[in-house]
């Protein structure tokens, strides 16, 4: 069973295309490559220069669609910062693109909405159910 985040039915490898294409818009070349941690709308990754990215995600009430909202370098990894949640970086965090509720929104297919719901409905998930919902899923997202 795949790792889903509390990003709706995006996957870790999911998260990371959609955040490396944020970071290529900027002209930077930090990237990043893992998700250390999960909260709420909020990852933290790790990047290829070994440092810590915090990013925030719009998730617009929909399982299929999300935007990125901001993303912060984070100084000190060991102590603790502080975000508004309309983006904007406080405490030790070093704001590398803020979109606000501006930015592209990003999309999931329905093959991977469809195996999202057939992974977390309780087993053994009934296909009538898993269309419903991913219809349900696109419903909202339009």
């Amino acid at each position: 069973m795949s790792t889903y985040y509390p990003v709706r039915a995006f996957t870790e490898k999911r998260l990371i295309e959609v955040v490396n294409q944020e970071l290529a818009t900027t002209r930077l070349r930090v990237r990043v490559t893992s998700i250390v941690k999960s909260d709420g709308f909020k990852c933290v990754f790790k990047t290829n220069t070994k440092k810590h990215l915090m990013v925030q995600f719009a998730p617009f009430n929909s399982w299929v669609r999300i935007q990125v909202r901001a993303i912060h370098r984070i100084r000190d990894s060991f102590k603790p910062y502080t975000y508004m949640f309309n983006g904007q970086g406080g405490k030790n965090l070093e704001t590398l693109m803020c979109n606000g509720e501006e930015g592209q929104a990003y999309q999931l297919s329905e093959d991977e909405v469809r195996k999202y719901f057939s992974e977390t409905l309780p087993q053994p998930a009934n296909p009538e159910k898993v269309e419903l919902n991913v219809k349900r899923a696109f419903g909202m997202a339009a």
